[in-house]
């Protein structure tokens, strides 16, 4: 959602016309995205938490965010300066990175979150859980009920293999 209402920001000077609107679509979505990543950071950083290094691993996740942030505006910069004679190609060169970036950035956490395993029990961990007692016998790991997971995108389940991410598991 963060990822979309930057892409929503990006076009307000292409349409000045509805630059409230889209401005304030892209604030809304963002605040959204906030709380949802200030509500759920705990418990994926608990989930990598050994005993009570719970500061390390928010620190460290922290320290990661804060790296490639200034990374990025390196690149900005570097691109900016090069392009410092061609004001066309740097009207569109948000435009042309964006998408790959979003991408690139939206396939680097949906790595990182393969890796968490989510102690509590839901509706659809308890589902795979006694789907894989009725068929194997045995209570799976966290990790296992993990790899069984599918993604919730927007208002639909999306099983992972789905998404062409099971080459890359």
């Amino acid at each position: 959602m963060f990822s979309l209402s930057i892409g929503v920001e990006l076009l307000t000077p292409v349409f000045p016309q509805y630059f409230l609107l889209l401005a304030s679509v892209a604030n809304i979505a963002k605040q959204i995205s906030l709380a949802s990543y200030l509500a759920t950071n705990t418990a994926i950083c608990r989930s990598f938490a050994i005993s009570d290094n719970l500061g390390e691993v928010s620190a460290k996740a922290q320290i990661q965010t804060v790296c490639f942030d200034n990374l990025g505006l390196l690149l900005a910069a570097i691109l900016k300066i090069l392009l410092k004679n061609n004001q066309s190609l740097q009207a569109g060169l948000p435009f042309d990175i964006y998408p790959i970036f979003s991408a690139v950035d939206l396939f680097g956490i949906y790595q990182g979150l393969k890796h968490v395993h989510l102690q509590t029990l839901t509706k659809d961990r308890l589902e795979i859980i006694l789907n894989i007692w009725i068929e194997s016998g045995y209570v799976p790991s966290p990790a296992d009920v993990s790899k069984e997971e599918g993604i919730d995108f927007l208002w639909s389940k999306v099983e992972v293999s789905l998404l062409c991410f099971s080459s890359c598991v």
